[in-house]
């Protein structure tokens, strides 16, 4: 029954995909300041078994930071990516379009729009699952604020 259940969310999910996508792709795009490699993009199982491989690890450490200004919230957020390797996934399009895999030192666009791209969420997961950083956009009463969680994991 799990796996029925499981296998018509993955297919509505892969539907809802071809509304979703193309905005998805020109976010990432924006974010990194480069053309992306769509062979780089997991398939939604993929992303998934990344998302349990991650949540079956023992946290070990949490930090929470906040920033007023975006480009030093950027430089904080990839200062703990040491070996550059991670996936990248933004606000809930992930889950129809799978997680990106960015090979290479992180460098994060200080113009990215987060108002006009429709974006609130940018969620860094370490290649070897020991880091988790989520970056969280809010904009009230014309107050920008950008909140970073960075949980460390020991790897299960």
């Amino acid at each position: 029954m799990i796996a029925q259940s499981y296998k018509r969310e993955l297919l509505y999910r892969k539907a809802r995909e071809k509304i979703v996508c193309h905005l998805y792709k020109e976010k990432i795009q924006f974010l990194l300041d480069k053309e992306i490699d769509d062979s780089l993009f997991l398939n939604l199982i993929e992303t998934d078994s990344l998302i349990t491989r991650l949540a079956e690890g023992i946290k070990i450490s949490t930090e929470h930071v906040e920033f007023a200004n975006m480009r030093k919230c950027f430089e904080f957020a990839s200062s703990k990516i040491i070996d550059g390797n991670y996936f990248l996934l933004l606000d809930a399009d992930w889950r129809c379009c799978g997680a990106y895999a960015h090979e290479g030192p992180p460098i994060l666009n200080p113009a990215f729009d987060f108002n006009k791209l429709y974006s609130d969420e940018i969620r860094l997961i370490i290649a070897d699952f020991s880091t988790e950083i989520n970056i969280d956009y809010s904009d009230t009463h014309d107050a920008k604020v950008f909140e970073v969680r960075i949980c460390k994991y020991h790897p299960a």
